[in-house]
């Protein structure tokens, strides 16, 4: 059950976000982090060949931005007189002594139990299971789209990478030829 939303999920993180901070330093971190809290257990992927969790990181930061994330994400806001509806999971001792000029940011991200879910990337054995991580060579995708919409967007964005290579390649054999032409006009001859 995820910590703000009180939706059934396969996985999630919490965190409790003030803003601004109370740090003296020279950083240019404008927020303190309260609170923070994770699913003891990874989401798992299970289909007919069988279970392999997904690296939480994964989860959390999407390696595309092409792709409908997995996760879902709920974002509230209190301030010093709103913090009666603070959820009732969230620890009192983190947001006791909020001043009248701070806010506090409280952020849930969750994948629904029994979403439907693409992940590409490597495998690695952890422990007795098989975790789905981000690939050192080739693409990394987690999304909740459909593979044949996944692999429709791929060709199109390959597509488009060649035609933008196509477009520089003539852009800039144009440029050069500009450039020696007008070297040679220029030149003065002796």
């Amino acid at each position: 059950m995820a910590p703000v939303s009180g939706a059934e999920c396969a996985w999630y993180a919490a965190e409790l976000i003030r803003m601004p901070s109370r740090r003296m330093t020279d950083e240019t971190v404008d927020e303190d982090t309260l609170w923070r809290q994770a699913a003891a257990a990874p989401a798992a992927i299970v289909d007919e060949t069988g279970v392999a969790l997904v690296d939480p990181h994964l989860t959390e930061s999407p390696p595309s931005r092409n792709d409908t994330p997995l996760a879902e994400i709920t974002v509230r806001f209190f301030r010093p007189q709103t913090l009666h509806v603070m959820p009732a999971s969230i620890p009192r001792h983190a947001y006791a002594d909020v001043r009248p000029y701070e806010s506090l940011r409280l952020t849930e991200l969750r994948v629904p139990a029994g979403r439907p879910a693409y992940v590409l990337g490597a495998a690695v054995r952890d422990g007795q299971h098989v975790m789905l991580v981000p690939a050192k060579h080739g693409p990394t995708i987690v999304t909740r789209d459909l593979p044949s919409q996944v692999r429709r967007r791929q060709r199109r964005s390959a597509h488009e990478s060649r035609r933008i290579a196509k477009g520089l390649t003539l852009a800039g054999a144009s440029l050069s030829m500009l450039a020696t032409a007008l070297l040679w006009l220029l030149i003065p001859i002796a």
